[in-house]
């Protein structure tokens, strides 16, 4: 195993959820190939700081669509209109911000604003005349 290969066993020990038991394991595997096949230059990595070896702890969530971290009790909307939360135990929850309309009268349409993160509801020939949704469903 080359030394890129290790690395990215071990970082896929910070992602979205707890590993709690798996990272040292990994960790000392890693040391025991080094001390085993001097010959491949297998070397330890430094370990992660977000991820406490002391008491298995997270200290943060990482968002992998766009690779940003986050505290522990945080919660954040992402560029991709989701709210997210990281949970206590270093798992992430995410969902939808918006709400889709339904039931739209015959002579309304629905268009997306990304920058806003929700729906407009407009009549079709003057989209300065909002309409209203009978109904919401998320996704």
């Amino acid at each position: 195993m080359k030394p890129l290969q290790l690395r990215q066993t071990l970082s896929s020990c910070y992602g979205r959820y707890v590993f709690s038991s798996l990272c040292p394991c990994l960790i000392l595997w890693g040391g025991l190939l080094h001390n085993h096949s001097a010959q491949q230059n297998i070397q330890l990595l430094p370990v992660n700081p977000i991820y406490s070896l002391e008491n298995h702890d997270m200290k943060q969530c990482l968002y992998d669509k766009d690779g940003t971290w986050h505290a522990i009790g945080s919660s954040w909307r992402t560029s991709d209109c989701m709210d997210c939360g990281c949970n206590d135990n270093g798992a992430m929850d995410c969902c939808t911000a918006f709400g889709i309309p339904t039931n739209i009268p015959d002579d309304c349409m629905k268009e997306f604003d990304q920058k806003a993160c929700k729906f407009n509801v407009f009549k079709k020939n003057d989209r300065s005349i909002p309409c209203h949704a009978l109904g919401y469903s998320g996704k």
